[in-house]
């Protein structure tokens, strides 16, 4: 049975990303470092994070979204704890109107969608960033958070989305 990884890397070679012989290379590297050929396509740098994101956002039919600049607003870490966030590859980005954007690795994971349904007591809408953007959102997300209680005199900046609200506990 085919999984997202495959219509992934179908939709790259088709798109010329990668070629033929690339994909089968990648796919022999991945048998044997026991690693997805996506990891391998990264890992020989066929492609970029971001292509194999842009691809996989095309076939999910969600909006990419590129954390690059992306300023953290850490009351949203309050919600979800961290553990939560980097098992699901999962940040809420910011709300409007009572729905979370949260950004995901894979927003067709319905099991975690529910998940942060739940745990955030909100409408979801997921979006796809790149698998390592996000985890150094995460990361750094959480870690600026443990700072902030840690040192409450320190200032961190509260700009975020214009428009939008932060989550924030009951």
């Amino acid at each position: 049975m085919l999984d997202t990884a495959d219509f992934v890397l179908k939709s790259l070679e088709e798109e010329g990303r990668v070629t033929p012989e690339q994909l089968g290379e990648a796919r022999a590297y991945a048998n044997e470092q026991g690693c997805s050929t996506l990891d391998a396509i990264r890992a020989k740098k066929f492609c970029t994070d971001k292509q194999i994101a842009v691809a996989k956002a095309k076939l999910c039919e969600r909006p990419y979204v590129d954390l690059t600049h992306y300023t953290i607003d850490i009351r949203n870490t309050r919600l979800l704890p961290r553990q939560f966030a980097e098992q699901h590859s999962a940040f809420p980005i910011f709300v409007i109107d009572g729905v979370a954007t949260v950004g995901m690795d894979d927003p067709l994971d319905l099991r975690a969608i529910d998940r942060l349904r739940k745990a955030l007591k909100m409408d979801i809408d997921a979006v796809l960033c790149d698998h390592l953007q996000l985890k150094t959102l995460i990361t750094r997300a959480y870690s600026l958070a443990v700072d902030d209680i840690e040192s409450p005199t320190q200032s961190i900046d509260d700009d975020h989305t214009p428009g939008a609200e932060p989550i924030v506990a009951a």
